[in-house]
Parts: structure tokens; C-alpha cells; sequence
């Protein structure tokens, strides 16, 4: 019997080591990112601290829009 739990597609969840490789930083990173409010908080989960892909996804998106703004490039639609 398998332990992994069942995820509709499109709906993954990642862990906190795994969004931590995602941006290639040490976990406590993430915490620190937390804490500060530059990144979006976790869902508890089996008791555990973890983060949809679609989250993710957004604030990868809003990361790039931030620095194209920060570098006078602004953004095409």
C-alpha cells in the first residue's frame, strides 16, 4: 500500500526542502521570506507546512514583474 497522498492534477503541493531547492536557498530562507513578507505563507497539510503550485507560480510571476518594474522595462501585456 502507498503512503503517498493522492493530489488532483494540477493541484501539487510542494514541501518546504522542495520549495527551497525550487529558488536555490536554504530552508530557513524560506522561514526568513515568511517572516518578512516577501513570501506567501504555507497550508498546513497533515501537519505538514506546504505550498500549491499555483501559489508558487503567481509569486514567481510577480517576481518578474517586480524586477522588470525596479529595472524601467515595464511589462507587455
Amino acid at each position: 500500500m502507498s503512503t503517498q497522498p493522492i493530489v488532483p492534477h494540477g493541484k501539487r503541493r510542494y514541501r518546504k526542502r522542495d520549495v527551497a531547492a525550487r529558488y536555490g536557498v536554504h530552508p530557513v530562507s524560506i522561514w526568513r521570506w515568511i517572516k518578512a513578507g516577501k513570501f506567501p505563507t504555507p497550508e498546513k497539510i497533515n501537519g505538514y507546512d506546504t505550498w500549491r503550485e499555483e501559489v508558487l507560480d503567481a509569486y514567481d510571476e510577480q517576481l518578474i514583474r517586480d524586477t522588470a518594474m525596479r529595472d524601467g522595462q515595464g511589462v507587455a501585456a
